[in-house]
């Protein structure tokens, strides 16, 4: 029998496939029954022919494939159901295809061609947030009748078919080309988390996101066990560790945790916190990071397995079966169990592995919050290394809105008051905390009794009157803050301050630790970065919850420079960090090497003074430059363009542009 929320997402995507979405997605979280879903809905599907009756499932690996087929037939027994991967060849007679997605969408490989397209109705995609990957796009695109050979992509073939065509190596090709073709043919995907480490768009894949259902929201109706969340902090630091795709570089993240002390804790916290846990899962960074730990775990008398990619499938079944039987307490993985498995009474899960990603983070933490008989709730050890603002890490604070660095003492994630009762006093305390530094740090006629008793006698729940407060207070601030990136995080203020708190910073500290461009903060929902005679832009419309992207060039002609209207990228996020990381990652395909090295912020010419000529253009545009700026600028220095100025001037040029547009 289907769970409520189950049978309404059925009839949802029914009800939108018969109103003309054929492309479509739902959100629904780990342990919500996403397989059971697609499995009884294909059959509800209506063929748009009378020869179109067959559906293709695709998944990119074993486990999920098998799990797929099993509930499929468990859902529909007259269904005729195969797998196509590897060396098994389905029968292309059969209803549903379960079909590998690095066996059927290598490049130039002819096995794709068994199969024939108008006798498909639908496309199921598990674990769809990996469907921008261009193994999966030759695969949609030759069922909508498209010429996959015609497919323009962004490198990187060669490589790929080298390494044997595995999906890891692959996610980076994409491509940009809009489905076309045979348009009756429903695309359906399915994901917990329907992002990309990369923060490339999946609306080249899908047109609607048709249902979806929050994790908390899956906690609080009881559909998922409670997690209860202890934070252990650490003195490593991940300010060092390298970033690639989105996320920590493998090699050298393992180079930063796996060290014994570090270890020693985590072996630690499951003696002293952990105790009467049946089934514990650890997550590790790399194979010597989990059989380090498996060892210690052994080395203090703890029963322990490990499963790594390289383990073979008999050997895999046997620790996970003997896992889910509660013969084996702990089992230390590295990336292996995030996707596509079902162990249900797995009642704690120790995070000694950081990220970056709050797609990768998610599917951790939530192999542990299924429902299991005798299972009060899930035990979340998050392991919290020492990490600056500058860079950004999941925990489990940041996933609920907190601080990431706020420590989580036993708190049960079920209580909605108690909850909202954390985010208010965390915001409190930083509105408080950043009006006493501006406050120890001000210069002027207001005493510092004076603000400072003002702000003791503001009521809890005024917050906007502490924010307005504080900014009062920085406009004492000593006036080479304006030239400033750290001086002040402009988030910490009200949104109407936010075109005076771009004239004292160069704009949000904020995308310090989403990106290594220097995006400038132009308004509140609107960022720019400027290179080569373009100018790139992210933004969210008034009236609408998602970011998106353009482009613009600059015009010479005449001895005069006028912009090129702005031109839509095909990019959709639903926070400003995935929009700033999908543009990254469009720029990189975009621009040369020698012009992405211009646009970090650790560019060497943005350490400079400004120009005279900077500061020139400053004042007429009405901007007061501080005198010691002045003195800087008249120091002798070369004619090249200087300083965070060229970020300030960006920014006062787009405003005039923007005031005068209006």
């Amino acid at each position: 029998m289907l769970r409520p929320y189950q049978q309404e997402c059925i009839d949802t995507c029914l009800k939108r496939i018969d109103e003309g979405v054929k492309r479509q997605a739902v959100s629904l979280p780990v342990g919500s029954g996403k397989t059971v879903v697609f499995s009884n809905l294909i059959k509800q599907i209506q063929p748009p022919t009378s020869i179109a009756t067959k559906t293709l499932v695709l998944a990119h690996r074993e486990e999920l494939l098998e799990q797929a087929a099993r509930q499929i037939m468990r859902a529909s027994p007259d269904l005729v159901v195969d797998i196509d991967q590897g060396r098994r060849m389905a029968n292309p007679a059969a209803d549903v295809i379960v079909a590998s997605v690095p066996t059927l969408g290598r490049a130039n490989s002819s096995r794709i061609k068994r199969f024939e397209p108008n006798r498909f109705k639908c496309i199921v995609i598990d674990e769809a947030h990996h469907a921008a990957a261009m193994t999966y796009r030759r695969i949609i695109d030759y069922f909508c009748g498209i010429d996959v050979n015609k497919i323009k992509t962004d490198g990187g073939e060669q490589a790929v078919e080298e390494s044997g065509g595995q999906l890891a190596n692959e996610e980076e090709q994409t491509t940009e080309v809009d489905l076309k073709g045979n348009q009756d043919l429903v695309v359906w995907g399915c994901s917990a988390t329907l992002r990309r480490h990369d923060g490339l768009s999946l609306n080249h894949v899908f047109d609607e996101i048709v249902y979806q259902r929050s994790f908390f929201e899956m906690i609080n109706e009881g559909f998922l066990c409670p997690m209860q969340v202890v934070t252990m902090k650490t003195r490593v630091s991940l300010d060092k560790v390298r970033s690639q795709m989105g996320d920590f570089s493998i090699s050298s993240l393992s180079e930063a945790v796996n060290e014994n002390n570090r270890n020693l804790a985590v072996v630690s916290a499951y003696h002293d916190i952990a105790q009467g846990r049946k089934s514990v899962l650890v997550f590790g960074v790399d194979v010597a990071h989990v059989n380090t730990l498996k060892d210690l775990f052994i080395g203090y008398g703890v029963k322990a397995e490990a499963v790594l990619g390289s383990t073979p499938t008999a050997e895999r079944e046997r620790i996970l079966d003997e896992f889910r039987a509660g013969k084996i307490p702990v089992l230390v993985n590295c990336g292996i169990l995030t996707e596509g498995t079902d162990i249900p009474n797995i009642d704690c899960v120790l995070m000694a592995r950081p990220t970056r990603s709050l797609v990768l983070f998610q599917q951790m933490i939530g192999r542990g919050v299924r429902l299991f008989e005798g299972k009060k709730n899930c035990l979340i050890i998050d392991f919290v290394d020492m990490f600056s603002n500058k860079t950004s890490v999941v925990t489990v604070p940041s996933l609920l809105g907190l601080d990431p660095h706020m420590e989580l003492n036993g708190l049960e994630i079920s209580d909605n008051e108690a909850m909202q009762e954390l985010q208010r006093q965390q915001e409190e305390r930083k509105v408080r905390a950043e009006n006493q530094r501006i406050i120890e740090e001000m210069i002027g006629d207001i005493s510092h009794e004076e603000i400072q008793q003002e702000i003791d006698d503001q009521p809890l729940e005024s917050i906007e009157s502490l924010k307005e407060l504080g900014f009062q207070a920085h406009l004492h601030l000593n006036p080479l803050n304006f030239f400033d990136l750290n001086a002040v995080d402009p988030t910490s203020f009200s949104a109407r301050h936010s075109s005076n708190l771009d004239a004292i910073s160069c704009g949000n500290i904020c995308l310090r630790s989403m990106s290594q461009n220097a995006w400038v903060n132009l308004s509140r929902n609107r960022y720019a970065l400027s290179v080569a005679g373009k100018q790139y832009f992210v933004f969210r419309p008034e009236d609408s919850k998602f970011w998106t992207g353009s482009t613009r060039t600059t015009i010479k002609t005449n001895g005069r420079e006028f912009y090129s209207p702005e031109t839509n990228i095909k990019m959709k996020a639903d926070s400003l960090e995935y929009a700033i990381r999908g543009m990254d990652t469009y720029l990189s395909r975009q621009l040369k090497h020698y012009e992405m090295g211009m646009v970090r912020w650790s560019a060497p010419w943005r350490s400079k003074p400004p120009t005279t000529g900077q500061i020139s253009m400053l004042e007429r545009m009405g901007v007061r430059v501080p005198p010691a700026v002045k003195r800087l600028a008249e120091e002798p220095k070369t004619k090249s363009a200087q300083g965070t100025s060229v970020e300030d001037i960006t920014r006062v040029l787009r405003e005039k542009l923007e005031i005068s547009e209006s």
